[in-house]
Formats: structure tokens, sequence, C-alpha cells
């Protein structure tokens, strides 16, 4: 509204400037014809004789003109502003005109014999004004001059024109307002849509989707707050699983180390030995740390710190930890170079090792094989593969391949490769399964490159 009113003053102070302009030329135009419509003698005349018969001839010759060009009223004055002439029947002979006063400038063009006009303003009666000047000569000499008056329906029309004007920056700030209100009404409906589902989202509403449709921003935005939403949907799925897990897990120790106590307490009562008793409630402690350890290092995993790594070095190290801890293959074959080397987190990539040679372990068995090589890629990674020569993975594990606490071995906790994939990520990484069938298992760990 603020532009459309600035381009409707600033275009209808342009035109006004113009159609003056113009408007004036043409009343300069008609004061000189008029100039010049009486002869030599009669101009030569006006400078010493005022009487009736010849004032008369004067005004006959004037009211032809302004019956010519349709402008209001042609007067003839002396340099002491004195009238000669005038079409208008009211103005004796010899009389002053008072109203030349205002026109100072004007005048003094004249003099100088030039022609002039005055600006374009509003009388007292309400209607548009404006005078046209030139000078009157005789004997070579400026003896007076010539004003006139354009007529009402000459400058009506720029009144008309200011009209026009006023209207169409009327009616172009109304079908702003009207366009402006259908605008909010198209943004504002699917906008407090968005608004409910989003406080709908954050008070626990996740089966619902996010059902806006189109183009544009607005599409854009449900868009991306329905990938929050199932991408919300997806961790509280994981919670659940979780803590699901974590009570299952933690269950099943605690069941063991209950009846373990109990035995214990018998065999006390009795007096035999309790060592036996003892060292499977230590085993089943053990396993509720590494629960509670695995939980830990999946929940709240610890900001990567990265630095050269070498990954032979870190290879070994998971290595010699998993033989403590599983039963070892029968061979174990470790390609990688002593010069390579990858820009992680050492704790992050011995953890991502160590997940996935334990399952590695456990596929191949006392009788496998593990097979671990090292390779760079033309875009600055280094890629580690893990192969074992088990029985690969059913159709149910390929499936929850990365899900939390999905697990098909007695005692794991589901969270070995969710933790490592997680980690791998964190570090600009990743971690795929290259394949899996009854010949084995491959694993591939993709790291950067030191810098």
């Amino acid at each position: 509204m603020l532009v459309l009113g600035m381009v409707s003053w600033l275009l209808r102070w342009e035109v006004r400037r113009d159609l003056e302009a113009e408007l004036g030329q043409k009343m300069e135009a008609i004061a000189s014809a008029a100039a010049v419509h009486f002869t030599a003698e009669e101009r030569k005349l006006m400078t010493f004789s005022t009487g009736s018969s010849v004032r008369r001839r004067f005004t006959k010759g004037l009211l032809d003109i302004c019956r010519a060009t349709g402008v209001k009223r042609i007067y003839i004055f002396k340099l002491d502003q004195s009238s000669i002439a005038d079409t208008d029947s009211t103005i004796a002979p010899g009389a002053l005109y008072f109203s030349l006063q205002f026109h100072q400038t004007e005048l003094a063009s004249i003099e100088r014999g030039i022609n002039a006009h005055s600006i374009l303003f509003t009388g007292i009666d309400g209607q548009p004004v404006m005078t046209g000047f030139a000078p009157l000569y005789a004997h070579g000499q400026v003896i007076g001059g010539v004003a006139v008056n354009g007529n009402a329906n000459v400058l009506d029309g720029m009144r008309l024109l200011e009209q026009r004007l006023l209207w169409l920056s009327a009616g172009a700030i109304t079908l702003t307002l009207m366009l402006a209100w259908l605008l909010a009404r198209t943004l504002s409906g699917p906008i407090h849509r968005l608004a409910r589902r989003s406080h709908a989202i954050g008070q626990g509403d996740l089966e619902n989707p996010v059902s806006i449709q189109g183009k544009g921003e607005i599409a854009n935005l449900a868009n991306a707050m329905e990938d929050m939403r199932q991408g919300l949907l997806a961790r509280e799925k994981e919670v659940k699983a979780m803590v699901g897990g974590v009570a299952h897990e933690i269950r099943n120790p605690l069941g063991g180390m209950g009846l373990y106590a109990d035995l214990l307490s018998d065999h006390l009562i009795e007096g035999s030995t309790p060592s036996d008793h003892l060292h499977k409630i230590q085993r089943e402690i053990v396993q509720l740390q590494r629960i509670v350890d695995h939980f830990l290092d999946f929940a709240r995993p610890r900001t990567p710190e990265a630095c050269h790594v070498n990954l032979a070095k870190l290879a070994e190290e998971a290595v010699e930890l998993c033989t403590t801890q599983h039963k070892t293959p029968a061979e174990i074959q470790i390609n990688i170079g002593n010069l390579l080397s990858a820009h992680i987190d050492p704790g992050h990539g011995r953890q991502i090792f160590i997940n996935l040679l334990s399952n590695a372990f456990q596929a191949a068995g006392p009788d496998g094989k593990i097979k671990i090589t090292g390779t760079t890629t033309k875009d600055r990674h280094v890629q580690i593969q893990i192969c074992d020569n088990g029985s690969g993975l059913c159709k149910e594990a390929l499936d929850n391949l990365y899900t939390p606490f999905h697990t098909s071995r007695s005692q794991g906790t589901g969270l070995g490769l969710a933790i490592a994939k997680n980690l791998a990520q964190r570090n600009k990484g990743d971690i795929r399964l290259l394949s899996s069938n009854s010949s084995g298992t491959i694993f591939e760990i993709e790291m950067p490159l030191t810098k």
C-alpha cells in the first residue's frame, strides 16, 4: 500500500508537471498570437488612445481570439499595469490590474521581451487558474503585455486526471488488500494446521502423519516435519526396544544370581564349599556390567576426538581383546599395511573393531577362519573388510541387522552392530554388510584417511 501510494503520488506529480508545462506553453502561444493580431499602427495607437471606439475595436479582436481558441479571458495592459482592452466588460478603461501584483516574475520576463506563464493554482472560486503572458511591441519596444486566462474546460482536465489517478490508486490499494487477505488465508490455513500438528507431536502423538500436500515452502516445511515425526517415531521405537531389551537382559542374570545365591545359602548351611556358586555369581555380575556398558555406549556415545590412528595396530589390539572373551578361531589373518591409518577417535575405532570381530569370532567358532584386510579409495577413505567362514546370517537377522536389542544369540545384547554403525557415522564413516551366505559373512568398515 505504501509503495502504491508513493508511485501514485509520483505519477500524479510527473503528469501534473508535464501537463502544466504544456498548458503554460499553450497559454503563452495564444498570448503571442493575440499580441501580433493587431497591426503596428493599432499597437502604436494603444500607447496614447483609450477611447471607447478604439477600445471596442481592440476588445472585438480579443473576443474573436477567445472564440477561436476557447480560452476564458484575454486582456491587454500597459507596463504600468493599467488596462488597455479586456474581454471582461466589467473592467473600466485605464483601470489597474491589482492581480498583476502576484505575477511580478512574469511581468519582469515580459519587460525583457520573454513569454511567461504562471503556475497552476486554485482561485477563490475553487476553479483552476493559469495565465499566459506575452510582450506587446510598438516602435520596436515593449509597451505592455497580453495576458490569457485558461478556460475552465481546459484546466478541468488536470482536475479530472487527478481524480482518475486517485481512483486508480484507491482501486490498486483495494486490490492489494484483497490479494493480501487471500494470500493470508492461503498461507495461514496450512500454517495453523502445521502448528496444531507440531503441538500434537510435542505432546507425544507420533502416529498420525503430517498430511499437508502441495508445493512451495509450506509443503517443504510439512515434509520436513513429517521426516521429523518419522525420525522421532523410529527413535521412540528404539527406546522402547532398548528399555525392553535392557529389562530382559538384566532379568536373566539377576535370576541366575538369585538362584546361585539360594544354592550358596543352602551349601553354607550344610557346610559345603561355595566357590563354584561364587564363580557363577561373579560371571553373572560381569554379564550385567557388560550389558550396562553396551547400553551406555548406545544411549550416550562420547563426542569423537579424531587423531592419527594406525589401523593395523588397532586391529591387533581388538583381536587380542576378543580372544580373551571368546573361543579363538583356528586361523586369524590381518592383511593391513603398517602405514595404513585413519583420522578417527581411537576409542571409537577400537570399539567398532571389537564389536564386529566379536560377531565374527562367534560365527566362525573354534575351527573357523577370520580374515581382516584393508585398502584405500580414491575419495580419501580407507576400507577395512572383516570376513568369517561361518554359516551366514538368517533372514530375520538380515532384516533387523542394526536394530537395537535384536539378537539371535542367547548371550548377546543386540547392541553390537547398532553401536558400531553409530560410532562409525559419528566419525564420518560407515559400516556395510557386503555379503552373508553359507560360505560366511563380510562386513566393511569405511573411515576417513588421516588429514
